[in-house]
């Protein structure tokens, strides 16, 4: 962690109108982590996309080798979104920075407005995955299997694997 993120982290202690959700917590494990955070999401992509494809081989919904752009699209969703809420808190932080000069505030009021900028309240953002999932789940219930992915009817765990990767 550089000093700017510590001392961030210090100064958030007391700022804190609200505690930081998953998704927070999450790039904040990511960010205490050496160097970039990019290799990380990228690193979690490619090895979802590695089980996704042993599983659908290991299981005979493809011949080895196989593997389709959709697929591999479905399997970087989450890491390419975590990895998207990431950079946007940094640019969001960057930008406070910038301004910090020209704002008249103390450094209280200041390092709320920044948490608040950079940080999704818990509960709310834990509804909205909730939400997400069972939005996913009713609809799958209602139409059956997606018809993307109806050649997969015939292999429970690929079948299921894909669906659940399809998920918030």
């Amino acid at each position: 962690m550089t000093g700017d993120k510590a001392d961030q982290a210090r100064n958030e202690g007391a700022a804190r109108p609200y505690p930081p959700s998953w998704a927070d917590r999450h790039k904040l494990w990511v960010a205490r982590l050496p160097g970039p955070s990019w290799p990380y999401y990228l690193g979690l992509g490619l090895a979802l996309i590695a089980l996704q494809a042993a599983i659908l081989w290991a299981e005979g919904a493809y011949p080895v080798g196989t593997l389709f752009p959709s697929h591999a699209f479905i399997a970087v969703m989450m890491p390419l979104f975590l990895a998207l809420c990431h950079f946007l808190d940094d640019r969001a932080a960057a930008a406070m920075a910038t301004l910090r000069p020209a704002l008249t505030t103390s450094e209280e009021p200041y390092n709320r407005l920044r948490y608040q900028l950079t940080t999704m309240p818990a509960r709310p953002a834990l509804l909205v995955s909730l939400g997400g999932l069972a939005f996913i789940l009713i609809m799958n219930a209602i139409t059956g299997t997606p018809g993307a992915f109806g050649a997969l009817a015939g292999f429970p765990l690929s079948n299921a694997m894909i669906r659940s990767m399809m998920g918030p």
